[in-house]
């Protein structure tokens, strides 16, 4: 019974899928309070692992003492857990319109890339520069893309390459290093995946 809970860029479906799960209990009269409770603490749990992956502080969401599974415990009946749960994603909710539009994210980190896909970056540091959880931006960054954030740093590299190698006469040595990659022979083979071709053959034909 537990649900895909606070997705990304599925926060109006979050209710949908709690007056299903309300629904189904109520259909179910013979559920136990123990299977009741410990469903919605798996919410519980997955609500506050998607905030850590926003990083949205807790305590300014739901106050400096809150303990969710508590305040879930307290609750007397299914009604009541219900009203509570839909409470908690609405509060959510507020709190992520206040924040810069996903668009605005995909910008920083895109300019980020552009300008900086010379540089041993990985998906962590590209996350620091707009403060997200790696795993959530690179689920916001697909969505957007239609790329991950490797995939598009890779397109960057391949294309820089290639103008170097049809306008410049740096050695592949060189091209390589200003691509961000250490080993001229790993960027050879990098190359060759993606052109079907060296790049010393591409200057050639490109030449």
């Amino acid at each position: 019974m537990k649900i895909n809970f606070l997705k990304a860029g599925q926060l109006e479906e979050a209710h949908n899928n709690l007056n299903e799960l309300y629904e189904q209990i109520k259909a179910r009269a013979k559920l136990s309070e123990e299977v009741i409770f410990r469903t919605y603490s798996l919410i519980v749990e997955d609500i506050l692992r998607s905030l850590n992956e926003l990083n949205m502080n807790t305590n300014q969401l739901f106050g400096p003492n809150h303990n969710l599974f508590r305040e879930l415990a307290a609750k007397e009946t299914i009604h009541a857990i219900h009203q509570w749960t839909c409470g908690i994603v609405r509060k959510i909710s507020e709190a992520l319109q206040q924040q810069p539009k996903r668009n605005g994210y995909i910008e920083i980190v895109k300019a980020y890339m552009d300008q900086n896909y010379h540089l041993d970056l990985s998906v962590e540091t590209i996350s620091e520069q707009v403060n997200l959880h790696h795993a959530y931006l690179s689920r916001m960054f697909k969505q957007e893309v239609g790329k991950t954030l490797l995939e598009y740093l890779t397109v960057k590299r391949l294309e820089a390459s290639k103008v170097l190698l049809r306008e410049t006469d740096h050695t592949i040595t060189e091209i390589a290093a200003n691509i961000g990659y250490n080993n001229a022979n790993s960027f050879i083979r990098f190359f060759k995946r993606y052109e079907g071709l060296t790049p010393g053959d591409y200057r050639k034909a490109n030449g």
